[in-house]
């Protein structure tokens, strides 16, 4: 180990051994580590660290798009992204036609000839069906467009997305591995060239003169991505990094009973009589496509209503003693409330033992349903 830092040898790691000319900060080091462990646990050809799900999800369509192009977009997708689409990237020239069904024929009604890429979650926000990216990706591809799914509900590695259909991937550190950062993860199979139209990737550059998509076929989407993480300033610290590099080897035994924890509670929710509707994958009867869509975990969000349109959410919430109102994993809690969605409660659920959560809710809903038979 050597230094040129004043900050001392432990910030700068030489490779090469003693005198070697190329020192790289160690914070490099662990930024590098984790894109290459998240991409190989995704199936991609390469991924790049952001400092938020939404700063990875901005990058992947600013990489992509010009002023003047069409995003079509899930209708279901979380109020940060909403704004983002339909407030923020107008601004610049890109705006979101939005679909509210999953049937692919509804996707080909809102197309139009400025589409130049399909966007959708990997489980909705509040309906929580799972995506039917195979499906989705066969159409997108057969338009020439490309597929980028965000996959934070599901988790790294839980899914793999790319390998069932999506070109691009989005992830969120904090559903599952808690903090903050983001990864955008390129799958690699997307043919630029062919596509509907993609000048930064398919045009000379200005300093090189060389086309990206050409040279560089694999590369040439995360090499421009980088290019504008350094533009935007939105790259994960080190400090998350190497946290998350920490986190990382438990993710799956993490998700896993998170997911079945989930379950106990969606059943005992749509069970109980002063809940009126719950929505989680594996839920719903004969073809549910759960198991076939959500192979490694369902999620561990559950979006619920009560009965007594709303008057009765003090009595419940205020009732209960092991749940948290505010959501910070691994702990059970609530997400914050959606205008778009009046009426329902959106409860993430951690590692605590189901029995007691379910406990907790079965208190809280009790004193709910006594309520209602109190009401003239």
């Amino acid at each position: 180990m050597s230094s040129s830092s004043p900050f001392g040898a432990a910030t700068y790691a030489v490779l090469g051994g003693p005198g070697h000319a190329d020192a790289w900060p160690a914070d490099d080091i662990a930024l590098t580590a984790l894109e290459e462990r998240i991409a190989a646990l995704e199936g991609g050809t390469g991924a790049v660290a952001t400092a938020s799900g939404l700063a990875a999800l901005h990058l992947a369509i600013v990489t992509l798009l010009s002023p003047g192009a069409e995003i079509l977009a899930a209708e279901d997708l979380p109020d940060a992204t909403r704004v983002l689409l339909g407030d923020l990237l107008p601004r610049q020239g890109i705006t979101t036609r939005f679909v509210s069904s999953p049937a692919p024929a509804d996707w080909a009604s809102a197309l139009s000839p400025a589409v130049r890429l399909i966007l959708a979650p990997t489980l909705g926000t509040v309906e929580r069906r799972p995506l039917d990216i195979p499906g989705l990706g066969a159409w997108a591809h057969g338009c020439s467009l490309p597929l980028l799914v965000d996959g934070s509900e599901t988790g790294p590695g839980m899914q793999r997305p790319l390998d069932l259909g999506a070109d691009l991937l989005v992830l969120d550190a904090g559903p599952h591995l808690g903090g903050c950062g983001g990864m955008l993860v390129d799958g690699g199979r997307f043919d630029w060239l062919a596509g509907r139209g993609y000048p930064t990737l398919t045009s000379p550059s200005p300093t090189t003169g060389r086309i990206p998509a050409l040279d560089e076929p694999l590369t040439a989407f995360l090499t421009l991505a980088r290019q504008g993480l350094v533009g935007y300033g939105t790259r994960m610290s080190a400090l998350e990094a190497r946290r998350l590099l920490d986190t990382l080897p438990a993710l799956s035994l993490v998700a896993t009973a998170r997911a079945a924890r989930a379950g106990q509670v969606a059943a005992a929710l749509a069970a109980h009589p002063a809940v009126t509707t719950v929505h989680y994958p594996g839920l719903a009867a004969d073809g549910d496509p759960a198991d076939r869509l959500l192979p490694g975990s369902a999620g561990a969000v559950i979006a619920f209503s009560l009965a007594g349109d709303g008057r009765l959410d003090e009595v419940f919430v205020t009732s209960l003693r092991l749940i948290s109102r505010d959501s910070t994993p691994p702990r059970t809690g609530f997400l914050p409330a959606s205008p778009r969605w009046p009426g329902i409660w959106r409860l993430a659920v951690g590692l605590e033992d189901a029995a007691d959560l379910v406990d907790d809710l079965a208190r809280a809903l009790n004193r709910v349903a006594k309520a209602l038979e109190a009401r003239p």
